[in-house]
């Protein structure tokens, strides 16, 4: 058993860490870019994306043009909520990781179309093709998670 899981006062499995050090490896081959660190400054553990904190240091001015450009996954402040693998792959989904995915061996960063803001032109006509007046269609395959299709709407 991991020396957290033993240790934790949550209770076996609850806290971030424990989740951690029990998927860890599964996750990894997924996402080989997750990590978690501790900050001997602070002494706050986190899970955190190497390649958005690696491209923050690098090119902050290219990663402060995304929103999320002070994002936790570049902080390694992951340590609560959802500790799932579907919160990392919408983390790797999202424009500053895949930003930050095109700067891995020292690359000019590649930017979205709408440099990171604006939906892409196929979101616009997926959207349009599945909108009816009156009707707001919950979910359309093709466009982002993030609630995109209904702010297009």
């Amino acid at each position: 058993m991991k020396p957290n899981v033993t240790a934790c006062s949550f209770g076996e499995g609850r806290c971030a860490r424990c989740k951690w050090a029990r998927y860890k490896d599964k996750w990894q081959k997924d996402l080989p870019w997750l990590d978690a660190r501790m900050d001997m400054e602070t002494t706050s553990w986190g899970i955190g994306c190497r390649l958005c904190k690696d491209a923050q240091q690098v090119s902050p001015e290219a990663m402060s043009k995304f929103p999320v450009s002070r994002h936790h996954f570049a902080r390694y402040q992951v340590q609560s909520g959802e500790i799932r693998l579907t919160r990392f792959r919408k983390h790797a989904d999202s424009p500053a990781h895949r930003t930050a995915e095109s700067m891995v061996g020292g690359k000019a960063p590649a930017m979205d179309d709408g440099g990171g803001f604006a939906p892409l032109s196929a979101e616009w006509k997926s959207v349009l093709q599945n909108s009816k007046p009156g009707c707001c269609v919950a979910d359309v395959a093709d466009v982002g998670k993030s609630g995109t299709e209904r702010k297009l709407r």
